[in-house]
């Protein structure tokens, strides 16, 4: 994989030509991380960011397709999201701390999709819904959790029971579940 430069000049946002140098880099097996200072006369900044990864044959715009697998520079679209520009080395350097954390917590599947890590689904004792579940694991969305209760169902480790509360009328009325 061809890795960014670490020394290169660029008119990057139209300010003028600005040197990037690279300070620090980070290799983790799914991302890599770096600092660069970015300076011109009378400008200083650090820029902080998880390096996107290109690979060979995948579609580029126009119609071409990536010659080599490589690592690109963040665009402006990448700042706030991937990529972070900091007044100093010191605020720049704990960014990293974080975007690493951050990197650990993915885990890749089979795919190369990027997945976070969440801990086990834990059920309510009892009757349940959905709604139950969700608000005891605060990491898990309610199409994820609903996912892992349909699996579980499946498993015949847990039961669908008829609601004992009538229904309204209004809504649609929620199912109730029951851990074997």
């Amino acid at each position: 994989m061809k890795l960014i430069a670490k020394e290169f000049v660029k008119n990057y946002d139209q300010v003028g030509e600005c040197n990037f140098t690279q300070v620090e880099m980070h290799e983790t097996p799914k991302a890599n991380v770096y600092i660069y200072k970015r300076e011109k006369e009378g400008f200083l900044r650090f820029e902080a960011f998880i390096a996107k990864r290109r690979y060979k044959d995948q579609p580029l715009p126009g119609g071409k397709v990536e010659a080599e697998d490589r690592e690109c520079y963040p665009t402006a679209n990448h700042f706030g999201f991937t990529a972070w520009e900091l007044c100093d080395i010191v605020t720049a350097r704990k960014r990293v701390k974080h975007i690493l954390a951050k990197v650990d917590d993915l885990a890749i599947d089979e795919d190369g999709v990027k997945k976070a890590k969440r801990p086990e689904l834990i059920y309510p004792k009892g009757k349940w819904t959905m709604k139950d579940v969700v608000k005891i694991n605060p990491l898990w969305s309610h199409a994820l959790a609903y996912q892992q209760v349909q699996r579980c169902v499946k498993e015949l480790q847990c039961v669908e029971i008829v609601p004992a509360e009538p229904f309204t009328g209004k809504g649609r009325q929620a199912i109730v579940y029951q851990t074997k």
